[in-house]
């Protein structure tokens, strides 16, 4: 079943702009019904993502960019967040072990736990290099 774009978000990678995010995507889920629960969820999960592209693929530099492409269908949202960073290498991408507790570093496992599917990729064409990540929850 084929996806139709919700709306696309871009903004600069910084821990400033979570927040515009969080209420803009909170506002975005309500606009289309969808229970708060679930909401919420999916914006804890967004939320993570993006630090996790501000602190790992910027290194917290300023300048960088996230889009974000937000599309469903009748039975799933996707979520796809793309930044132009350097590409960083996939098979290091792994959720800390939960015995572990420290800190820092769970988001990964707040994504896997909350979302149905969870993706990584780089990108590599004549426009640009960077990574995406691809998040997919059934509604």
């Amino acid at each position: 079943m084929s996806f139709t774009i919700v709306t696309q978000l871009e903004f600069e990678a910084t821990a400033v702009n979570l927040q515009l995010i969080r209420n803009t995507l909170r506002q975005l889920f309500s606009q289309h019904n969808m229970a708060k629960k679930i909401a919420d969820e999916i914006v804890i999960a967004l939320n993570e993502a993006c630090m996790n592209i501000i602190q790992h693929a910027y290194f917290g530099k300023e300048g960088g960019k996230i889009l974000i492409v937000i599309e469903k269908n009748n039975e799933k949202w996707r979520f796809e967040l793309t930044d132009f960073a350097p590409m960083v290498d996939i098979k290091s991408i792994k959720a800390k072990d939960l015995a572990e507790v420290r800190p820092g570093g769970l988001g990964l496992n707040f994504i896997q736990q909350i979302m149905d599917s969870v993706v990584f990729e780089n990108i590599h064409n004549e426009r640009y290099q960077g990574n995406r990540l691809t998040l997919t929850k059934k509604i």
